[in-house]
Parts: structure tokens; sequence; C-alpha cells
């Protein structure tokens, strides 16, 4: 996991949003789950500060794991 968080957040590019991929995985991957608001979460996390970001990286980092673990697959 840590990793993956670290070359989440050493992309290169100043416009990257890690909150953009977040939400994308949790809409594509968990559409179904009434846990998540596709639209809440995007006008969560659109145009996020910086710590909002790295804090986005580390929870898909987080919930791309436990995904794993439970053997969820996704493409998005």
């Amino acid at each position: 996991m840590a990793l993956r968080v670290l070359a989440l957040l050493l992309l290169p590019g100043c416009f990257y949003e890690p909150c953009d991929d977040y939400v994308d995985y949790l809409c594509s991957c968990h559409e179904d789950d009434p846990q998540y608001d596709c639209d809440a979460l995007r006008a969560t996390y659109v145009d996020a500060e910086p710590a909002i970001q790295d804090q986005c990286a580390v929870d898909l980092a987080a919930v791309q794991d436990e995904d794993e673990d439970a053997g969820l697959e996704c493409a998005w």
C-alpha cells in the first residue's frame, strides 16, 4: 500500500488530482453501494486543496487494498 500511495504522490505533472481518481474509482467500482453518493463525492472533491488531494491518494490506496483483500476486481 505504501508504494502505491508514494507513486500517486510523486507522479509528475502539476495538474494531477488524486481526488479525481478516488471519485472515479468509487463511482465505477462501488456504484451500487449506498455508502457512496457519486454526486456528493464529486461536489466535495472538485478542485480540492493539496492537503485534501494527498488524503484522497491515501484513501484510494486503502479502498483498493480493501477491495483486493475482499476479492473485488474492478477495471476502472
